[in-house]
């Protein structure tokens, strides 16, 4: 099986963001698919351009891979061959097109036709009077071939052709063109000799393609004919002429629209159009060049053809555009992979100290001027919008659709009103979407009755063919491939129930939304249905208090849903244990130890031993131990059988307890320290607190902000204080220290501890501190000498004569 690229990158992305214990994960951020980082809501099927939909608003602009993907050119060569000799069109086509060229020439050669005998078309070809329609599909076959270098695919000896084969093939097709007086083989030797002659079989005869064309196929309604007209373009001296006859191939031919596309310049186009400024397709395919702000070439092209077939292609790439600038950094955190990068152009580079330096100030000054386009976008689609006009419908959406990115809901709303989209699938899919984004800003989402109209509307979506799965990509340049806004249309409904605390719709929606946001949520291959893994629960463990992990139970075992309940749940719901384990992890980062406890007595006691990383990142050693950190520690406590929350917990809260009974004890302060040390980011049972170890950065190259907290990084802004500061720990050592006078092998333990808890401190205030720092500064944060934690010196100052002081100078780097 041929494994696709997006899937590749994923299992990368997947290997690069396993758990790996006692050191920090730097992680990049996850290599997805270029235009999963971008915001599309808007469809791009709405430019009714199928053919080309590889030039919708995409990272590829300049690649047009096949500008004939329904293969309309050859149906309309199999229907003119149809016409002339009968036969059912799918028959034609597969001789034309299906037959290889050596098996066709093979059976012509020995009459060898049975296993093409039920081919109504070949029947015809096989009577009589057809014989010399026959001759002709021989030659083209021969031609075919020829394009490919071999030019005599039946023979012996040269199978490989050559110039005088070329010569040979080309002679015997202008025999036949003088014999044939038929009409229709007549055009068709024409453009088979035309051919033949550009690409050199006919070299001696090349200079005359031009008034050979003009002779037999100018003007000619046949297919041929569209596509001669290539090669006679290509023959022009005059480079104006050429360009101005590319667009009217590009116009008269789907198949030849990619190499047509990919050969003009914009120079050549722009110089056409000074001249003769009056050619819709060229106006059409200079926009399509145009990456940034195209609004121009739209009012050029609505100037001179205000009902132009290309005006909904171009409008729909603009407001494609305008919504990638603004909406892709707002909602997604990525920044707009094909918006031109001031901040890389005009910063400076000198200046370190200057606020305009840093990368938000260009971000809000890009967002400011694409806001003020995104207006006069708007402001110019208000101005053409007319029932009169073919393409009203179209331009009322886009209206509406800018409306809502620009938060006018209540004017976006009234855009759609008395707007007819139900005899088209794709214009009431954006009618329905843009009704629920103005209506979810507007209206009271938490109502029963507005809850019941999106469960409508959500369902007639899919019923539309609405969807949030992604297609499989098979190479990487089917990377900018988007189905259509749903998922986009989800995760925006996420965001406002979040706002208004509805943790559980919010965190449903944002898992059905299945979208690549700036933060970690747990990747996946295709549909996620596996019950266990981080995917299931990493919204709530990043947005969830533990009251809200028993509200999503309660809706989990609810057996009386709405419809739009019915929508958002999960196709595969997690075990409970696995939520329970979320509400537990939550309680722990709040050091509500008692309750963690409760909830993890009522889970399945080896459900930590047989499900998700648990068993290799839960410590099996005595989690008030420091366990290697410190030298001669020795462990009095049996170890943990197997990965157990409940057996950690069982002793953090016997130790809490017995400091409430004991609390002038030193012993017990150092040990309660330990164990919440061991449960921060450095510690060796930091899962009892996280579902995954790490803050990642940017990588030197990368100038998309954002990734410098990666993974988990809601968590990590919430908890830093405990989780990687360690200020619980390090209360814990004080008092130890405190309570501790007169016994110094303890204190120096002590302080041992409370210097790996500063080094741990210090490294994460450092990659925070750097992390906002201008991005081309940011590989500064290496630069900094190793840090030395003050509480080494008062180590070695108060207990340099303890014999753990003289262990850890053997053992410990740092010491020594």
């Amino acid at each position: 099986m041929k494994t696709s690229y997006k899937r590749l990158l994923q299992i990368i992305s997947i290997l690069l963001l396993l758990f790996i214990p006692w050191m920090p994960t730097w992680s990049c951020g996850p290599e997805n698919a270029v235009d999963d980082y971008r915001f599309v809501m808007f469809e791009p099927q709405l430019s009714r351009f199928p053919g080309l939909g590889d030039l919708n608003y995409n990272y590829h602009l300049n690649v047009l891979r096949d500008g004939d993907p329904q293969k309309k050119d050859y149906q309309r060569n199999c229907r003119e061959w149809q016409q002339e000799l009968g036969g059912r069109l799918t028959d034609i086509y597969n001789i034309q097109y299906e037959m290889a060229p050596d098996d066709f020439l093979y059976a012509y050669r020995h009459h060898a036709w049975e296993n093409s005998k039920g081919n109504s078309f070949l029947q015809a070809l096989l009577k009589p009077a057809n014989l010399s329609f026959l001759d002709y599909m021989a030659f083209a076959k021969q031609v075919e071939f020829s394009q490919f270098g071999d030019y005599d695919p039946w023979q012996t000896g040269d199978d490989n052709g050559g110039q005088e084969q070329a010569e040979i093939l080309y002679s015997a097709g202008k025999q036949a063109f003088a014999k044939t007086t038929n009409t229709f083989l007549k055009e068709r030797y024409a453009f088979q000799l035309e051919k033949l002659m550009y690409y050199g079989a006919g070299r001696r005869e090349r200079d005359s393609l031009v008034p050979f064309y003009d002779r037999y196929l100018k003007g000619h309604a046949t297919i041929v004919a569209d596509w001669g007209l290539l090669y006679y373009a290509n023959m022009q001296h005059n480079p104006l002429m050429a360009t101005k006859l590319l667009c009217e191939t590009f116009e008269r031919s789907e198949e030849k629209k990619a190499f047509i596309y990919n050969k003009l310049r914009g120079k050549d186009l722009d110089t056409l159009l000074q001249r003769e400024p009056n050619i819709p397709v060229a106006w059409f395919i200079r926009g399509l060049k145009n990456p940034g702000r195209a609004l121009p070439v739209i009012q050029a092209l609505h100037g001179i053809a205000p009902r132009s077939k290309y005006l909904p292609m171009l409008v729909v790439r603009e407001v494609n555009k305008v919504e990638d600038w603004l909406m892709s950094p707002a909602v997604l955190g990525f920044n707009s992979r094909l918006k031109v990068n001031e901040y890389e152009m005009k910063r400076n580079r000198s200046d370190y100290t200057t606020p305009d330096t840093t990368y938000e100030y260009y971000a809000q000054k890009n967002r400011r001027n694409d806001l003020a386009y995104l207006r006069i976008v708007r402001g110019y689609l208000e101005s053409i919008v007319s029932k009169a006009d073919s393409n009203h419908i179209l331009y009322a959406l886009a209206v509406a659709h800018l409306y809502n990115m620009d938060g006018e809901y209540a004017k976006a709303a009234a855009c759609l009103k008395n707007l007819d989209t139900r005899n088209n699938i794709l214009f009431r899919r954006q009618w329905i979407t843009e009704d629920i984004l103005a209506s979810m800003h507007i209206a009271d989402i938490k109502s029963d009755s507005v809850k019941n109209v999106f469960g409508a509307q959500l369902n007639e979506l899919i019923k539309l063919g609405a969807s949030v799965s992604k297609p499989e990509f098979e190479s990487e340049y089917d990377e900018d491939l988007v189905e259509n806004g749903f998922s986009y249309l989800l995760l925006l409904l996420s965001r406002q129930y979040e706002k208004q605390q509805d943790i559980v719709t919010a965190g449903l929606l944002f898992q059905k939304a299945n979208v690549l946001v700036n933060g970690y949520y747990g990747w996946t291959l295709d549909d996620d249905t596996t019950k266990i893994s981080y995917r299931k629960i990493a919204y709530f463990d990043q947005h969830a208090t533990p009251e809200d992990l028993e509200r999503l139970l309660a809706f989990k075992r609810s057996k009386q849903h709405t419809a739009f309940e019915k929508f958002i749940m999960p196709k595969v719901w997690a075990p409970e244990d696995f939520y329970r384990d979320v509400q537990l992890s939550l309680l722990v980062r709040q050091q509500r130890f008692e309750e963690a406890l409760m909830v993890a007595e009522r889970m399945d006691k080896y459900f930590w031993r047989d499900n998700y990383e648990y068993s290799a990142y839960l410590t099996h050693k005595y989690i008030g131990s420091a366990d290697f950190l410190v030298p001669g520690e020795k462990l009095k406590h049996a170890s943990y059988t197997i990965a157990s929350k409940r057996a950690i917990l069982k002793d953090i809260v016997l130790l809490r307890d017995s400091l409430k009974l004991a609390p002038q004890n030193a012993v017990l302060y150092y040990r309660m320290g330990n164990a919440l040390y061991n449960i921060s980011f450095g510690g060796r049972c930091w899962m009892l607190a996280n579902y995954g170890k790490g803050y990642g950065r940017s990588g030197d190259y990368d100038y998309r902000p954002g990734w410098q907290e990666y993974d988990h990084n809601e968590l990590n802004r919430r908890h830093q204080a405990n989780y990687y500061k360690c200020e619980a720990a390090m209360c814990m050592y004080r008092k130890a220290l405190a309570n501790g006078q007169g016994q110094k092998e303890l204190c120096a333990k002590v302080l041992l501890m409370m210097s790996v808890c500063d080094k741990d401190r210090a490294d994460y205030v450092r990659e925070r501190k750097y992390s906002d720092l201008p991005i081309y500064k940011y590989n500064l944060a290496g630069d900094d000498a190793p840090y030395h934690s003050h509480y080494l010196d008062v180590l070695k100052k108060k207990y340099g004569h303890t014999n753990m002081y003289a262990e850890s100078k053997m053992m410990c780097p740092d010491v020594h």
